[in-house]
């Protein structure tokens, strides 16, 4: 499968491809992406809750968010879909005209879990830049070898 980037008119967004390298058993799961709020922006800041499809590439508001696995069709009901949510939690800081990836992995004797590239304390933007793009071939070659 190859993906595309989006072209945006505006250069202020960030670019982000969801990936499913999971080898385990699931029905159709989705990323969810909501604003991170924390401290007094809580009682005062309404969140903007997103579910993304996997094997797609998205133009995404940069900003702080909170992203995780939700699976509404899970095995154990709402309750091991929450803790699939609470497990897979990670905090996504996207910079604007960034490329940034993030993977499902998982299957077998691996837990499932939500890998972010780059982490959020990449300082350097050719870095961060390289490592999405080496990240993004290798989530192509394990999709494949998946399917």
């Amino acid at each position: 499968q190859s993906f595309a980037s989006p072209k945006s008119a505006s250069h202020k967004e960030a670019q982000l491809a969801v990936i499913n390298a999971f080898s385990g058993n699931s029905s159709v799961p989705h990323l969810k992406m909501e604003d991170h709020v924390s401290g007094k922006e809580i009682k005062t800041v309404a969140k903007r809750i997103e579910q993304l499809s996997f094997s797609r590439v998205y133009s995404v508001e940069a900003g702080e968010y909170d992203a995780s696995i939700m699976d509404t069709a899970r095995e154990g009901g709402p309750t091991a879909e929450r803790e699939l949510e609470m497990r897979t939690k990670r905090l996504v800081n996207m910079a604007q005209s960034r490329n940034y990836v993030l993977l499902r992995t998982g299957g077998g004797d691996f837990q499932e879990s939500l890998v972010v590239f780059p982490e959020p304390d990449f300082r350097s933007r050719a870095q961060g830049r390289a490592f999405a793009a080496c990240a993004l071939l290798i989530a192509v070659g394990a999709s494949l070898l998946v399917a």
